[in-house]
């Protein structure tokens, strides 16, 4: 077999097939990934599974590595991609694939989690261990890598923040309780599921001398609107978008935003903007363009799997797509 990086190289392409409605299944996936023949075909339905974000589909993965018929290097893909399916992008298998002490604990820590965001919710989950693990801040004053594991688990709620979370992350919005980084993250994440940019004036493109007293209000600005807005529905993601110019209507997930929306993708300025609108095409038309891989790369800069592809030619790429499906935007 090739080794992780030739086997990227040779599938980012072909995986690009996976995304789209005609093509993607997820049932058929998993249930390849739990009988198929131990071969590459196994690695790169692992590959398509990621973009499904569903605790189910780690499931079906890691059913198929803990088998000891299974060889080494198919166990290491399966193994490597479970993670990033969760959105932890720092959290990589660095066992031979052998079914041996080292790649059991992987299996059996790996498991525990996807157990638990199969029940509350991957976001949900995230955000807990996060409270968690400040809320012991006591504990760890004087560890110098508090900050960074703050660091590390605020950027899983990149793409899974869940708006029903609010009381569990509302410290998380306070820069002088947390830290650059880990505000950072929850901000950014808390933008990306509001369809609004709560960083905006943060942002080097402002012009603004960018001050901890500016940070402490941006925080509060955020708490601000996430306690004034219903957290169940599509609203927020609805107003974002009228917000910024974009004629869209209730209900949201509806073929007749879709023209507009693929305007927004391709027009927007505003990221938040672009991975609302192209979240949104996903869901009208029943696509998996994965957003994490087009929009979110940086948060896998550890990872193999982190793609090569520009991020504007990626977003570029799914935008010409939907542009040969629906027409519309210019």
């Amino acid at each position: 077999m090739p080794s992780a990086q030739e086997y990227w190289e040779q599938a980012q392409e072909s995986v690009w097939e996976c995304y789209e409605p005609a093509a993607y299944d997820v049932d058929g996936l998993r249930s390849y990934v739990a009988a198929a023949p131990d071969n590459l075909g196994l690695a790169f339905a692992a590959l398509c599974l990621i973009s499904t974000h569903d605790p189910a589909s780690a499931s079906a993965m890691l059913d198929r590595a803990e088998l000891d018929t299974l060889s080494p290097e198919t166990r290491f893909y399966l193994l490597s991609s479970v993670p990033y399916v969760l959105r932890m992008g720092d959290v990589m298998y660095q066992g031979d694939g052998r079914l041996g002490p080292q790649t059991r604990d992987f299996i059996d820590r790996l498991r525990q989690t996807v157990d638990s965001a199969a029940l509350v919710g991957t976001g949900t989950l995230h955000a807990t261990r996060l409270r968690d693990l400040f809320d012991s801040r006591a504990e760890h004053a004087e560890n110098p890598d508090f900050g960074l594991a703050l660091w590390h688990l605020s950027a899983y709620l990149l793409g899974s923040l869940d708006l029903r979370d609010r009381e569990i992350l509302a410290p998380m919005l306070d820069i002088e309780l947390v830290g650059q980084a880990a505000f950072s993250n929850v901000m950014e994440a808390l933008s990306l599921a509001a369809n609004r940019d709560f960083l905006a004036e943060l942002r080097p493109a402002s012009g603004n001398e960018v001050t901890l007293e500016l940070e402490v209000a941006a925080g509060a600005a955020a708490r601000a609107w996430w306690e004034s807005h219903d957290p169940t529905g599509t609203d927020a993601v609805l107003e974002g978008f009228v917000g910024a110019g974009f004629d869209v209507s209730a209900p949201l997930v509806s073929v007749e935003n879709a023209d507009e929306l693929l305007r927004a993708a391709a027009q927007s300025e505003q990221h938040v903007i672009q991975y609302n609108a192209l979240a949104t095409l996903n869901e009208i038309f029943g696509a998996s363009f994965d957003l994490e891989r087009i929009m979110l790369h940086g948060k896998y800069g550890m990872s193999f799997f982190m793609p090569v592809d520009p991020h504007e030619q990626m977003v570029e790429r799914v935008v010409e797509y939907w542009r040969g499906q629906i027409g519309g935007a210019p």
